[in-house]
């Protein structure tokens, strides 16, 4: 006797059965790709704020990859901690692809947490109206410091993922000009308020 099979057993909703985890991993680059230009376009353009995402896609991709059992969220907002970690391990991957590289990531790593946690501090100390407007200047000077740190690491990052130019990540999206709008208003909000607080100062 042969055994009927109901042709409408099969559920044709059920996922394909290709390991579609492994072929995103496959696909995911090991870290964050940015062609330079944009990079700094973003950076600046957001008063820094750019770093946080720019932290939380590299740990992100680096998850992905490798499937380690790590949070890419709080390594994002607490990325003063986990700087260091994070450029050992784009400069193992130049060293695994023999790709060397001349930069010290132990050196920008430092470099950004120092001024990071100066920045965070003088920011608070001038929302306070504590030590103004020396503490708002601080704050802010700290900004290309920060960005020449972050922007070496993205560079290094660039040639170990084997796209120096970041070719695949050049263009800007539509959300990211939405930042750049609202971050030009705040740059013009800085501006305004420091120009206030010059012009006040007794000579």
């Amino acid at each position: 006797m042969t055994d009927f099979q109901n042709p409408y057993s099969a559920n044709p909703y059920s996922p394909p059965s290709a390991d579609i985890t492994t072929q995103i991993a496959d696909q995911t680059p090991r870290f964050y790709v940015v062609a330079p230009k944009k990079f700094l376009i973003l950076f600046i353009a957001t008063v820094g704020l750019y770093e946080i995402y720019w932290f939380f896609k590299n740990w992100s991709n680096f998850k992905i990859k490798t499937n380690e059992s790590i949070w890419p969220v709080p390594r994002a907002i607490f990325s003063v901690f986990f700087a260091h970690s994070l450029f050992d391990k784009v400069d193992k991957s130049l060293k695994y692809r023999n790709n060397e590289r001349a930069w010290n990531p132990a050196g920008l790593a430092t470099i950004f947490v120092v001024f990071q946690i100066l920045s965070n501090v003088a920011e608070r100390l001038a929302g306070k109206d504590i030590g103004m407007p020396i503490t708002a200047y601080i704050s802010l000077i700290s900004l290309p410091i920060i960005t020449w740190a972050l922007y070496q690491a993205q560079l290094a990052i660039n040639q170990a993922c084997g796209e120096p130019n970041g070719e695949s990540n050049q263009n800007l999206s539509g959300a990211n000009y939405i930042w750049i709008v609202l971050g030009v208003f705040y740059w013009c909000l800085i501006i305004l308020g420091l120009y206030t607080l010059t012009t006040e100062l007794p000579l």
